[in-house]
């Protein structure tokens, strides 16, 4: 019994961590670097693109994740469990559906977007924070060495990918979550006053249930 809820245990952990990884990876909560691309937007109203962005994350890492973990469990195939995945996994599991052909076209398509989307947004992010740190005559130099580390990042072992990947993003989210904590306050007083605000310009029920009344009419 012991030695099972240890083993139960080391999963859980080992699931968790993995977890929140690969989450991070997919949609950078709580790396600071999707405020760049936030702060370039045409709204004016904070607490409106703030949850724009909470909601990238909810449907990044908890609808289309969520939806690839179940597809892997569903379609059952094999799933060495305790060993690393890989997107043959994904292709076998499409496989079962569409066809290995067509499954590995439809993954291959995603992966490559995925991977475009991925080199161009953070290359925007590098730039912008290299200009911002060094002023806009380093941009070209930035732009050589990112354009160097792509190359490198396409060739060496996955793994080692992976683990630089995990470090950097940690030496990131570390100076970035003490900043979140530190406005907190102005982040929770921005927010009461957005949603009270849009209380006060709320019709009364009353006036809600006569526009439902005559917009039935209407159709």
């Amino acid at each position: 019994g012991l030695a099972a809820g240890g083993a139960a245990g080391i999963s859980i952990r080992t699931a968790v961590g993995w977890g929140f990884r690969r989450g991070v990876f997919s949609n950078e909560a709580g790396l600071g670097s999707a405020p760049i691309a936030h702060a370039s937007s045409s709204e004016t109203n904070p607490v409106k693109q703030g949850l724009y962005g909470i909601f990238e994350v909810f449907l990044d890492t908890i609808v289309i994740c969520t939806i690839t973990g179940l597809t892997l469990l569903m379609s059952g195939i094999d799933l060495d469990y305790g060993t690393s995945g890989s997107i043959a996994l994904n292709i076998s599991a499409f496989a079962t559906v569409f066809g290995g052909k067509a499954a590995g076209v439809i993954i291959s398509v995603g992966m490559s977007l995925f991977a475009v989307a991925t080199v161009f947004g953070w290359a925007l992010y590098g730039v912008r924070c290299a200009e911002f740190l060094f002023g806009a005559r380093c941009i070209k130099a930035y732009q050589l060495i990112y354009v160097l580390v792509v190359v490198a990042g396409a060739t060496l072992d996955l793994d080692v990918i992976w683990q630089i990947a995990d470090t950097f993003n940690g030496l990131m989210a570390i100076p970035n979550l003490i900043a979140v904590l530190a406005l907190s306050g102005v982040v929770i007083k921005l927010t009461k006053a957005h949603f009270s605000r849009e209380e006060r310009l709320r019709p009364p029920p009353d006036l809600r249930r006569r526009n439902k009344a005559l917009r039935r009419g209407c159709n």
